[in-house]
């Protein structure tokens, strides 16, 4: 009953969870960026593990806070959906996918876009670890802590505060946006490959509606492209470019680019067969 009116009944208060909308999703998810930015340089100094430290306080720190004080529910907010063995599975071959067909737009760029020698070498020495220890500390700042930090923001709160929009705006504007935090002067050769892989994550959690996906696939695409770098560091007779880009002069196998191709087709059925379908356009209004 409604205390005001004893004889009317209580108007019924929605259960729907409160979540940002496009312009505070936008809002919040630039301005932990922004932030990022500016603590990225101030902790500079302290090497890899800086700009790890950097995310924790500059990207996740801020989101976790303006939620809290919006109001927000976290899991809606950020796409806390669980998922399945199953949908991982199929979103790791995606990723794996991705990563071969980034090597192709890795080649192709490289007739116009120039890799700075220097800073790739610098960043060579950076991944090559003298022990398990220093080794560990590298994959915590560069491939764990971006997996979590990065997609709280990217297909966190901004992509999911973009639910309405069509599939195609969002994903591709979401894309844009996390190739554009890649770009240091310098290192423009990180933009496009970073657009890319951030358009087959955006699109998976847009399908499977959970930030669990994004944050798997951040970190295989990472924890590999890290990895894969301290091998080829060791490799004397590996050029400097060719252990960031993972990519040689010559174009890539026609049979290579069709496994890539077939990698994504089956890790797509698997998460299109398992679980539920609907894209976050497709829940109920709030």
């Amino acid at each position: 009953m409604n205390p005001l009116d004893p004889g009317r009944p209580a108007p019924a208060q929605s259960s729907t969870p409160r979540r940002p909308g496009p312009g505070a999703g936008t809002l919040i998810g630039i301005g932990a960026i922004l932030l990022f930015l500016v603590g990225r340089v101030l902790l500079a100094p302290l090497g890899i593990p800086g700009v790890g430290i950097a995310q924790w306080l500059f990207l996740a720190l801020p989101i976790v806070v303006a939620l809290q004080l919006g109001g927000f529910d976290p899991a809606s907010s950020l796409g806390l959906r669980p998922v399945g063995t199953r949908v991982l599975t199929g979103a790791g071959l995606v990723m794996f996918g991705a990563l071969g067909l980034n090597s192709v737009v890795a080649w192709l760029q490289s007739f116009w876009v120039e890799v700075p020698i220097e800073l790739v070498e610098a960043l060579n020495e950076a991944l090559r670890p003298s022990g398990p220890l220093e080794m560990v500390t590298i994959l915590m700042a560069v491939a764990v802590t971006p997996a979590v930090c990065e997609e709280l923001v990217f297909r966190g709160v901004v992509l999911q505060s973009w639910h309405r929009w069509p599939p195609a705006l969002a994903i591709g504007l979401n894309a844009l946006l996390f190739g554009a935090i890649h770009w240091m002067p310098g290192s423009a050769f990180r933009v496009l490959p970073a657009a890319v892989s951030g358009g087959f994550i955006a699109w998976a959690v847009w399908r499977t509606r959970s930030i669990w996906t994004g944050v798997w696939m951040h970190l295989l695409n990472n924890g590999f492209l890290v990895l894969a770098a301290m091998v080829l560091t060791t490799m004397e007779d590996v050029p400097a470019a060719q252990a960031v880009n993972g990519v040689g002069d010559e174009a890539p196998h026609p049979l290579a680019v069709g496994l890539f191709v077939l990698l994504i087709v089956v890790g797509a059925r698997l998460m299109g067969s398992a679980g539920d379908r609907s894209t976050p356009g497709e829940e109920r209004s709030e």
